[in-house]
């Protein structure tokens, strides 16, 4: 019968609320993570003993009933099945409690406390799935990278240059992994692609020298090999050539000395004697010739 009497005033005094002057305060805002818990306070210290606490959900417009505390019999009934055995109300305070939060819990939570007055109190909640983590790769363009994530509600990518922004952006078709596009500049700093949400962040630091591929890049990556290359092939070159040089020079001096010895070598002379014949002339028994035309001297060079 206390049952029956229990419902009747429920019906009765939720007729009545939309006859009573409610005190509303502010909406406040909720944001959460999947399977987290979230405590949704009554700001009310003190409760009358005949107080009813009412907890509604909706998406959009809070219209399901999810929990009722009646203070004077101090029990708490969940009437949806919805939440299950998700939901505790403090009996205490009114407060309510969701655990292992899904992306489905988001919406607006009212609880309607009737003590005396009507006081309606609003929450926002808001679950989100932690961002996933971005990933870089090249372009066909010089020195230029793109940086992709997953999409999700309310999910932002950006560049990061030492803390500064470059750019950013966001989509509402979550079915389309959001892009971002970067071309590198300035070597020297350092460039990170954050992913984020309202409840979580992740980030990726670009790499330059791994990921770039620019002219610029390949520049300082083989000018050091592209200057020493040749300037020690032009140095093993002329050390060859040099030595050649010395090598053959040496032969050559060595010949010239042994045919200075030839030239300049002395001149030595043999004595030669050649006797003249009697001619048919001359008297067999006369007078001896001229010793200048029967002996003659004459003298032939004779190299050694």
């Amino acid at each position: 019968m206390i049952n029956i009497e229990a419902e009747l005033r429920v019906i009765v005094l939720f007729l009545l609320i939309g006859l009573m002057s409610a005190v509303e305060t502010k909406v406040k805002t909720e944001k959460k993570r999947e399977g987290e818990t979230v405590t949704l306070h009554f700001n009310i210290t003190e409760l009358q003993t005949d107080a009813v606490i009412v907890w509604l959900f909706g998406p959009v417009s809070p219209d399901v009933m999810i929990a009722r505390l009646l203070i004077a019999e101090n029990t708490v009934k969940y009437p949806s099945e919805r939440f299950r055995d998700r939901l505790q109300v403090d009996k205490e305070t009114g407060s309510l409690t969701i655990s292992n939060l899904n992306t489905n819990d988001s919406g607006v939570y009212q609880l309607e406390a009737i003590n005396a007055v009507v006081f309606r109190q609003k929450f926002n909640l808001s679950v989100y799935t932690p961002v996933s983590k971005p990933v870089i790769r090249n372009t066909p363009q010089s020195c230029s990278v793109l940086c992709s994530v997953e999409n999700g509600r309310e999910v932002t990518l950006s560049w990061q240059r030492e803390g500064e922004t470059l750019s950013h952006t966001s989509s509402p078709d979550l079915n389309t992994p959001l892009s971002l596009p970067l071309r590198i500049e300035e070597h020297n700093y350092t460039y990170i692609c954050v992913a984020a949400n309202p409840v979580s962040e992740e980030s990726l630091q670009l790499n330059t020298e791994k990921l770039c591929s620019g002219p610029d890049q390949v520049q300082r990556s083989y000018i050091v090999p592209a200057v020493l290359v040749p300037a020690i092939l032009i140095l093993i070159t002329g050390l060859i050539i040099f030595f050649m040089k010395q090598r053959k020079r040496r032969g050559t001096e060595g010949e010239g000395g042994g045919g200075e010895d030839r030239d300049t070598g002395q001149v030595q002379y043999s004595e030669v004697r050649r006797l003249s014949e009697p001619t048919e002339t001359e008297p067999s028994g006369g007078a001896h010739a001229d010793p200048e035309d029967t002996d003659r001297v004459e003298h032939a060079e004779v190299v050694t």
